[in-house]
């Protein structure tokens, strides 16, 4: 349920603990901004008398270097059954470069996390979605450079450089629903080895898996029906029958080459 917040209009700052909220006409509240040299982050689900928290905006904790917890607002299930606003985006380079984050919890029925919204949070080892069924939209490389990253739940889109540079990850998190592995998706993901590509996926874009070095295997689950993109030619028939043959093949992908990606035909 996206609520379609009007973040636009007049506004006014309130600073709470070493916390700036921006409350819009609209009647909602989002973090703007910190003290750099913060440490832990409590945010509460509302402020003042009952403003909602609903969102963190762009770039408001970021390069606090100092950063180890953060507490995002929980969902408030009759405000959210009554159609109320609530907790529910994490904007663009909200957290860029917060160096001692080590883990996040994601609160349900948040939608969007932003463009590079973790971006370069190099010691973040672990990532959870409340909502495992629905995890949010994730924007172009959210977690691109957390190269500590070892888990996170699994995703339902895997878009352009998400997780680019994460360097722990040792396999897909990907939901069984997701369509397309997008552009430098897992590119550098030097910890990868063995891999499947489910039966769902439809295309892999190029470089989505460049300079995996260690991925020595990928199988496909529908290993039919797939074709080479090129944008010199129309397209070539796959063999996608050899592990150890995709995994060279993937970790090569160049536009250099004139390859624009692989897809399956339905």
């Amino acid at each position: 349920m996206y609520s379609g917040i009007d973040y636009s209009g007049e506004f006014r700052e309130v600073e709470i603990g070493r916390l700036t909220y921006r409350v819009y006409e609209s009647n909602v509240a989002v973090v703007v901004e910190c003290a750099k040299d913060i440490v832990e982050a409590v945010i509460p689900a509302t402020i003042e008398n009952g403003i909602p928290v609903t969102k963190i905006g762009d770039r408001a904790f970021a390069q606090c270097e100092r950063l180890k917890r953060v507490t995002l607002p929980q969902l408030d299930l009759d405000r959210y059954l009554n159609d109320e606003k609530y907790f529910e985006e994490i904007g663009t380079n909200a957290f860029y470069q917060c160096h001692s984050l080590e883990e996040i919890l994601i609160p349900e029925k948040v939608h969007t996390i932003g463009h590079g919204a973790f971006a370069q949070c190099s010691s973040l080892k672990r990532v959870e979605f409340e909502d495992v069924e629905c995890p949010p939209y994730m924007c172009p490389y959210a977690f691109a450079g957390c190269e500590s990253l070892a888990y996170v739940t699994p995703v339902r889109n895997a878009s352009e450089g998400l997780f680019d540079e994460c360097k722990s990850l040792t396999d897909l998190p990907l939901q069984d629903c997701v369509g397309k592995i997008e552009e430098r998706c897992f590119a550098h993901c030097t910890s990868l080895k063995e891999v499947v590509i489910s039966e769902n996926i439809m295309a892999i874009e190029s470089l989505a898996f460049r300079s995996c070095f260690n991925l020595k295997k990928v199988a496909f689950e529908r290993p039919d029906g797939w074709i080479w993109s090129s944008m010199y030619s129309g397209g070539k028939a796959l063999d996608l029958g050899d592990p150890e043959r995709n995994a060279k093949m993937l970790r090569t992908m160049d536009f250099d080459d004139g390859v624009s990606g692989w897809h399956r035909k339905l």
